[in-house]
């Protein structure tokens, strides 16, 4: 290496499982050799809000190394002393976060030697009211919120006086909201779409038309009635059943 102009000037080298080191040369200095401290393998970083706020005592996981830690109380984190692979930066690495109020999350990162960030997402609690095309309150209608993620969680509850419904420690995606449907009223199932912020989500009024009734029979191929048939009717483009019965020879 020949420095391009006159004057001193700093040599950077850095090396995968070794401390960064420096050299200052001139336009005719030669280095021969530098040499580089041993840096043991460390994994660390901090848990924050999405606003930068450090996650105390946030549960902190290495998954694929069975290894776990507790963030202090600025949110920070570190894992010592890890295997060889990882300081040689062959091994690819994915931490997971958790804390109380906040969905979870993680990174995926290969090599230890910057610091990692985990963002986590506030949980919400999701409320809304039920009501009938009449604006009437509908109490005691049992209200589902199912995710459509892979994780697949469900949330139910039932709603209280003036049709109230709250559902807490909602993660942040997308959702089907799903009211049962209450005796003379029909069922409700639409999406919910819970944004990352604070404080409450509100789904706003919910409103459950009017149910309505219909008769018929089922027969065979012969025109013979045929029995013990569950019939089943549902909203198109929907997946839940709203109604169903089991139809029994007359």
């Amino acid at each position: 290496f020949r420095p391009p102009k006159t004057g001193l000037h700093t040599v950077a080298i850095a090396a995968v499982g070794y401390g960064d080191a420096e050299a200052q040369v001139g336009q005719s200095a030669q280095v021969t050799k530098v040499l580089l401290t041993d840096w043991p393998a460390v994994v660390g970083g901090r848990v924050v809000d999405s606003v930068g706020h450090g996650i105390p005592r946030a549960l902190v996981k290495l998954t694929n190394y069975s290894r776990s830690v507790r963030a202090g109380s600025d949110g920070s984190y570190s894992f010592q002393d890890l295997p060889t692979e990882v300081a040689q930066a062959t091994s690819l690495l994915v931490v997971r976060a958790s804390a109380a109020g906040f969905s979870p999350g993680g990174v995926s990162l290969l090599g230890f030697r910057v610091p990692t960030e985990i963002v986590l997402e506030r949980q919400r609690v999701v409320r809304g009211q039920l009501v009938d095309s009449a604006g009437a309150a509908v109490v005691g209608a049992r209200v589902t919120l199912w995710s459509m993620g892979s994780a697949g969680s469900v949330h139910e509850t039932t709603s209280g006086p003036s049709g109230l419904f709250e559902v807490s420690a909602v993660s942040v995606g997308q959702y089907h909201l799903e009211v049962a449907s209450p005796i003379g009223l029909a069922g409700v199932d639409r999406a919910v779409s819970v944004a990352a912020g604070v404080g409450p989500y509100s789904v706003g009024r919910v409103v459950l038309p009017a149910s309505f009734g219909f008769s018929g029979r089922v027969e065979d191929s012969d025109g013979v009635p045929v029995s013990g048939v569950f019939v089943w009717v549902h909203r198109q483009g929907s997946g839940p059943n709203l109604a169903g019965r089991v139809l029994q020879r007359p």
